[in-house]
């Protein structure tokens, strides 16, 4: 789950960034390029929660400054 939540985040990360250029080299339309960057930024949200992971809790105890 944590490799196809990762591959699905990268693929939505390149659609965001290459949208913009096809639709300045008029691939794509306006409707199209927004709707796909839109659907891009849900994926990429629904995929980080999977593998970015729960942050690192540093033990404080073992901490020498403190």
């Amino acid at each position: 789950m944590k490799k196809i939540s990762k591959l699905l985040g990268y693929v939505s990360l390149w659609v965001l960034f290459l949208m913009p250029f096809a639709y300045f080299f008029d691939l794509v339309g306006f409707t199209a390029m927004t709707g796909a960057m839109l659907a891009s930024t849900v994926v990429w949200y629904l995929t980080a929660f999977f593998w970015i992971g729960d942050p690192q809790v540093p033990n404080l105890e073992e901490d020498s400054l403190l």
